[in-house]
């Protein structure tokens, strides 16, 4: 008789502040819910409204701590997330190979105890480095089921022959829209002006791309989108996706706040939210979005708003082509690339149905449950 899965331990890049991070881990503990499974989260905040409202009460990153939740587990999942790439500078990829060292330590000792490992919405790549790519072929070559979120990720999985079960599944924030209407969100507080949402972020190795940094980019952009919104009234909110102390959106924000607010542009900044659902209808709100985090497009795309999209990674570049937007993107390797944007942000708002998905929210909703096939298998 096979025996049943009843306890997960969930690991992740969780309590950083992160509204992808937020969105992913509120998906997934969703549905796990809905199985009616034990399941242990790490995180490096243990507090806040979100571990309260879904009835989780999570450890930290400790060692001891980690060894016993593995212990205890039937599966070790790894949630979401684009964590075995390169995509960074010096200072910042060397604290990135720390991060998977440790990561892909958790793996092997999981299997090591006699543990099954899945990962699940994965985004893979890309990889420069032979050290990263090495740690890479390790968690492949010992996990047992993989979903991937992009389909060039899976094309990365499957050609090196894993033993694993591989499948494509939509990214774990589609699970948002199982606690909200799926037709409609709820706009509570729709502004009875124009908005148009701005996502800015720092731009790491896409600073190449566009041949300069991502202070000088977003401030150039900002002058795009005042010759543009000025003229038509509209509005801007700027969006916070990610705060705290490390790697947050705030100054990029404020940055564009200061030069759009000088310009005479009417400004509103939306601040991180705890709750991604909030973050969500925030996004909701809007007529537009002009998106450069990964999941501030995600989110631009579930709650069916136009968006553009400033590709600075790989993993926006396969986001763009696998929900059928590819003329939402900027090419920022162009030279005359301000030009690009404006115009494309012209077309939009002029426009909005030639910059909306041509996948269907629905479709999307369907294959992220397909992340939690991994609880069909039996174990040890």
């Amino acid at each position: 008789m096979e025996a049943r899965v009843r306890k997960i331990f969930l690991v992740g890049h969780y309590g950083g502040a992160n509204t992808g991070d937020d969105a992913m881990l509120y998906g997934c503990l969703s549905e796990l819910r809905r199985f009616g499974l034990d399941v242990t989260v790490v995180s490096k905040s243990t507090g806040g409204a979100l571990f309260q409202k879904l009835g989780t009460n999570p450890v930290k990153p400790k060692f001891f701590s980690v060894i016993k939740a593995i212990n205890s587990a039937d599966w070790v999942v790894l949630g979401g997330g684009t964590h075995y790439h390169d995509d960074y500078k010096l200072f910042r990829l060397l604290r990135h190979i720390r991060y998977l060292t440790v990561l892909t330590s958790v793996f092997v000792f999981s299997k090591l105890v006699g543990k099954r490992i899945a990962l699940i919405s994965m985004g893979f790549g890309p990889f420069r480095t032979k050290v990263v790519r090495l740690l890479f072929k390790i968690v492949l070559r010992i996990a047992d089921f993989i979903a991937v979120r992009d389909n060039r990720s899976l094309a990365e999985v499957q050609c090196r022959g894993m033993k694993a079960k591989v499948l494509y599944a939509f990214d774990l924030s589609a699970c948002l829209l199982n606690e909200l209407k799926l037709d409609k969100l709820e706009a509570e507080g729709v502004e009875n002006v124009p908005v148009l949402g701005i996502s800015p972020t720092k731009l790491h190795l896409g600073e190449k791309l566009v041949g300069c940094d991502s202070n000088t980019f977003w401030s150039i952009l900002a002058k795009e989108v005042e010759k543009v919104v000025k003229p038509k009234g509209i509005k801007v909110h700027l969006f916070e996706f990610r705060g705290g102390r490390r790697e947050s959106d705030g100054e990029l924000v404020s940055l564009m706040e200061r030069e759009l607010g000088v310009a005479g542009v009417k400004v509103e900044k939306i601040s991180y939210q705890q709750d991604p659902l909030t973050m969500l209808r925030y996004v909701q709100r809007c007529h537009w979005f002009v998106a450069s985090r990964f999941h501030s497009s995600v989110f631009a795309y579930l709650a069916q708003v136009p968006q553009i999209i400033i590709p600075y990674h790989q993993k926006l570049v396969d986001f763009a082509f696998d929900i059928g937007l590819e003329v939402g993107m900027v090419p920022l390797e162009r030279p005359g690339w301000p030009e690009v944007f404006r115009n494309k942000l012209l077309s939009m708002i002029s426009e909005p149905e030639r910059f909306t998905a041509r996948v269907p929210i629905t479709w999307a909703c369907e294959s992220a449950k397909q992340n939690f096939e991994f609880l069909e298998m039996s174990i040890r």
